[in-house]
């Protein structure tokens, strides 16, 4: 029941934020952190590593910074994208948004997910029920009920068959099929079989 507080790998006590609701990781130098206001509406800024506000609290979610850019969420539940000294970047337009990664971000138009450049431009049209981040090249992507991956274009590189997918770390995927999670190549070929 006390306010967030940073601690640095020795686990010393760096500073506290007073006020403060939430705190989250850092990331590009800078950390989230959220304050209710007089309304009581959770409010999202951003700290700098010395706990200093170097983003004021006035976005109603936030994700944290990832290649320069951060996803924040307007009053009118739109989200864009500021750079790390709080300006506009991407407009506000978008019912969802993730973080980038490999230079692209993947968004939710309210109806379909598509991955943005970061610029704002589609790179990838809107066009999938549910979509993750770019990793090692490929993303998970959802088609009616079942998960697959596609390739820097767009294009399906592993058929849509899994129950559901995560993302590629060291040239593996972890994927769920009848209920048992394995893993998979990127030519989407078992290399650990559905058993756990």
């Amino acid at each position: 029941n006390g306010v967030p507080t940073y601690i640095d790998t020795k686990g010393s006590i760096k500073f506290t934020i007073k006020d403060a609701e939430k705190a989250s990781i850092f990331s590009n130098g800078l950390a989230w952190f959220s304050k209710v206001d007089k309304e009581g509406n959770e409010l999202f800024g951003f700290i700098d590593k010395t706990g200093k506000e170097k983003i004021s609290p006035i976005y109603y979610d936030a994700l944290f910074f990832s290649e320069e850019l951060a996803a924040v969420k307007n009053k009118e539940n739109k989200w864009g994208y500021i750079n790390n000294d709080g300006k506009l970047i991407i407009n506000y337009q978008f019912a969802n948004a993730g973080i980038f990664t490999e230079e692209k971000a993947c968004v939710y138009d309210g109806k379909n997910y598509g991955y943005i450049d970061k610029n704002g431009k589609y790179l990838i049209n809107p066009q999938f029920d549910d979509a993750k981040q770019f990793t090692q090249g490929l993303a998970a992507i959802k088609q009616g009920k079942t998960w697959g991956f596609i390739d820097k274009e767009g294009k399906i590189v592993i058929n849509p068959q899994f129950d559901d997918a995560f993302l590629f770390s060291d040239d593996l995927a972890a994927v769920k099929s009848s209920e048992k999670w394995g893993y998979i190549d990127k030519d989407g070929k078992y290399s650990i079989n559905p058993q756990f």
